[in-house]
């Protein structure tokens, strides 16, 4: 069995999308004759922002795991410093001596330069801390462990400087895996032509020269990585796409089936038409049109208010700076709305399963695809996506067994949702996914993609 160092700064029992990811590549790279060596933080520097699974790291080797400290952060220092500081001051008496204007404009300048240096210290994210220790151990991983080639995911950003650093230093080959895009490929509204962006773009294509090849997860992310590296050999860029872990979901639906605790709904009164939402609500992913379609179809007679429930599962508390409560008041749809919270990836699963009506919110995502969305065409049941022309609309055209719909056509949403309900009144099953696009969307079929990949360059 050959060896590859796996760098990951996100990895169980972090609960990120991206540690699922990176434990499902981890799992399944056996299958096709290479054994990782993880390369990963410390468990204790690592925020668990849901419940998590007892098997949700599940690797071949445990052994073969290595967790590493990191440095503190200069934000960290400066937090602490001034905490202390402030601390200090105001067990004193205090001096309320009126700033002058040149103090003002001086503690102004001051500020502007802390700033400065504090965003620089984020390159290329807020874990750089974690380089120095990674490249140290994994230059010892790879020598004791024998590895033949390195394989780095990100973000978070720092994993691919460490990639660089000790293929750098090893001259293994290497394989690095955008599973967001670094610059090439970031939304207009995030794009700055300032010291931060053009030093992150310099490492980025200091990252893309070195590598031997780069992963992407969507050809839309592929095109403009080729586009924009246009002297570099158009196969380096490969397409793998995200998926869906076959075993977890074989779990999950004979849980649901045996009727095991936690498998289904109570039987707490009539069936009702539900739709889900799992995931975190941030930037434009907003359930409003949902919301205010509901409300439409109740005004108009053609759905009882007691008939439809919406599942919100994650943190989903506010939106934007805004309550949840307040959009769901402001919508009048109070009572049909329930929050879940954060749940175990298993028991979001079955959840999943027992939906009649799964939301996606992908609005602005133009070269990437959530996670979830993979998630959701495995259940089989019909989906709302709300979500712009791109990469998400791309799919979900190509697999079928959803609505794509722009949030801002709100006459679509209405449409949509009515479409789905009285297919389910009538006891119709809704839009359904090609089977076999579906299926090739497993992990332990994409993780033979990037196998292929490492086996190119091990001969």
């Amino acid at each position: 069995m050959r060896r590859v160092l796996f760098i990951s700064y996100s990895f169980p029992p972090s609960t990120e999308v991206g540690a699922y990811t990176c434990a499902q590549i981890a799992r399944y790279l056996p299958l096709y004759g290479w054994e990782p060596v993880v390369l990963t933080v410390k468990e204790k520097y690592v925020d668990v922002l849901y419940l998590r699974d007892n098997d949700s790291d599940r690797v071949s080797d445990s052994d073969l795991v290595i967790r590493t400290r990191k440095l503190p952060h200069p934000s960290d220092i400066y937090r602490r410093f001034k905490s202390s500081s402030l601390a200090g001051k105001l067990s004193r008496d205090g001096d309320r001596t009126p700033v002058s204007t040149a103090d003002g404009a001086e503690n102004q300048s001051a500020r502007a330069t802390r700033d400065l240096l504090l965003s620089l210290s984020d390159i290329p994210d807020k874990y750089t801390g974690w380089l120095v220790p990674a490249v140290a151990s994994g230059l010892r991983a790879i020598k004791q462990k024998k590895a033949r080639a390195i394989y780095s995911s990100a973000p978070y950003f720092t994993s691919h400087l460490a990639g660089y650093s000790l293929a750098l230093l090893t001259g293994l080959p290497w394989v690095a895996h955008f599973r967001d895009p670094w610059i090439t490929g970031v939304i207009a509204e995030l794009r700055h032509e300032n010291m931060w962006f053009k030093i992150n773009r310099a490492l980025e294509r200091l990252t893309i020269s070195r590598a031997d090849a780069v992963v992407c997860v969507t050809e839309e992310h592929a095109a403009l990585m080729r586009a924009a590296y246009d002297q570099m050999a158009a196969p380096k860029f490969a397409v793998v796409m995200n998926g869906f872990d076959g075993l977890e979901w074989q779990e999950a639906e004979e849980s649901l089936h045996s009727g095991a605790p936690g498998g289904g709904y109570a039987a707490d009164g009539p069936r009702k038409f539900r739709i889900t939402y799992a995931g975190a609500l941030y930037m434009k992913r907003n359930p409003a049109p949902l919301f205010r379609a509901l409300r439409t179809l109740i005004d108009s007679g053609e759905m009882g208010r007691d008939e439809a429930s919406v599942e919100l599962i994650g943190p989903c508390e506010s939106i934007e700076g805004r309550d949840m409560a307040d959009l769901i008041s402001e919508a009048g749809i109070e009572g049909c709305v329930e929050m879940r919270g954060r749940l175990s990836h298993s028991e979001t699963l079955r959840r999943l399963l027992q939906s009649d009506l799964l939301l996606l919110l992908a609005e602005g995502l133009d070269v990437q695809i959530p996670g979830k969305t993979f998630e959701y065409l495995k259940t089989r049941r019909p989906i709302l996506a709300l979500t712009s022309e791109g990469a998400v609309a791309t799919l979900l055209r190509r697999t079928g067994g959803a609505w794509v719909v722009s949030p801002d056509d709100q006459p679509g949403v209405v449409n949509a949702v009515r479409e789905c309900y009285r297919l389910w009144k009538r006891g119709l099953p809704g839009p359904a996914p090609d089977p076999l696009i579906v299926e090739s969307f497993d992990r332990r079929r994409t993780t033979g993609r990037i196998a292929e990949l490492l086996d190119f360059f091990d001969r």
